[in-house]
C-alpha cells in the first residue's frame, strides 16, 4: 500500500489520489454488465469524463442458446432504465437497433409469433443520452453481448475507452481484444476481487487472471493505473494493482460490517 494516502480511506479521498486520478485526463469510461448502475456517471471524480459506454446483456439476458429461456427476459428493464436516466438528468437524444435480425438467431419459430409484444427489446439496441446538467454523454447498449454482437460503433467505443469500470462482475477475457493500449481500471467496493494468488472462485475465462499477471511485468500491457471507489462513501483511493484493490475492498467490509456487528 502507498502509506498515508490509504490511512483515512474510505472516509475521505486523499488529495494526492484525487490529483493522480484527474491528472490522467480520462475522457471515456467503459462499463460491461452495469444493469443500470448509473451512479458512477454523476460521481464528482468523473466530472471531466465526456462519455460513458455501458454494455449490457439485459433485457435479453446471457442465455443465447436455443431454446431461449423466455423467463430470463427482463420485461420492465427498458422502462426502468428510462425512468432512472430521467432521474439522473439524462435525456434520450437518439437510438437505433444494432442487429434487427438477431431475434431470428435467439428465438425459435413458435417464440417469434408475438416477439414484438412480448420481447420488444430482444434485439441489440443502442440508446444515446445527454445529461442536461453536465452535457456528458451516456451510450447504453442493451441486449448486447459483445461476444456475439459487434458493430463498428461499439468496437470503436470499446477500443477508445481509456478507463474500465468493474463493479459486481468481471467481463470475459475477450474484452482484452479491445485494449489497443492499457486502460485505467476503476473498481467499486462490494465486489469480490482476488486477494493474493488466484482464488478458487475466479473463472478462467474472465479478465482477472490477465490483470493479475499483467502487474508482474515491467511494462504492463492491459492496465496502467488502478483505483478503488467506495460504493458507500464515494471516496476513491489509488492502488498499485488489482490485488491491492481486493485488500482494500476487504478492509472496507471489515470496517463497515465488523463495526456494525460490535454494536
Amino acid at each position: 500500500m502507498e502509506g498515508e494516502t490509504h490511512v483515512h480511506w474510505p472516509d475521505i479521498t486523499h488529495p494526492a489520489d484525487a490529483h493522480a486520478f484527474q491528472s490522467l485526463g480520462l475522457k471515456k469510461l467503459l462499463y460491461i454488465g452495469p444493469w443500470f448502475h448509473l451512479e458512477p456517471t454523476i460521481h464528482a471524480e468523473f466530472r471531466n469524463i465526456k462519455e460513458f459506454i455501458y454494455v449490457d446483456t439485459q433485457p435479453l439476458g446471457e442465455n443465447e442458446t436455443k431454446p431461449y429461456d423466455t423467463n430470463s427476459y427482463k420485461t420492465n428493464f427498458v422502462e426502468d432504465l428510462m425512468t432512472k436516466c430521467a432521474c439522473f438528468g439524462y435525456e434520450l437524444i437518439s437510438d437505433y437497433i444494432i442487429d434487427p435480425e438477431h431475434v431470428y438467431t435467439v428465438l425459435n419459430r413458435s417464440q417469434r409469433k408475438k416477439w414484438c409484444v412480448e420481447y420488444p427489446h430482444i434485439n441489440p439496441h443502442m440508446f444515446k443520452f445527454e445529461n442536461k446538467y453536465t452535457k456528458q454523454i451516456l451510450k447504453y447498449y442493451i441486449s448486447t453481448n459483445f461476444l456475439y454482437t459487434m458493430n463498428k460503433e461499439l468496437r470503436t467505443d470499446m477500443c477508445d475507452a481509456d478507463g474500465l469500470i468493474l463493479s459486481g462482475y468481471f467481463p470475459h477475457k475477450a474484452l482484452l481484444h479491445y485494449f489497443p493500449q492499457p486502460k485505467t481500471i476503476i473498481g467499486f467496493t462490494e465486489t469480490v476481487y482476488p486477494v493474493g494468488e488466484l482464488s478458487h472462485y475466479l473463472e478462467e475465462d474472465n479478465i482477472m487472471p490477465s490483470l493479475i499477471n499483467d502487474t508482474n511485468t515491467d511494462a504492463p500491457y492491459w492496465a496502467n493505473n488502478y483505483f478503488l471507489m467506495s460504493i458507500h462513501t464515494n471516496h476513491i483511493v489509488k492502488c498499485e494493482n488489482i490485488t491491492e484493490m481486493g485488500e482494500l475492498s476487504v478492509y472496507e467490509i471489515d470496517q463497515r460490517y465488523g463495526n456494525e456487528s460490535d454494536t
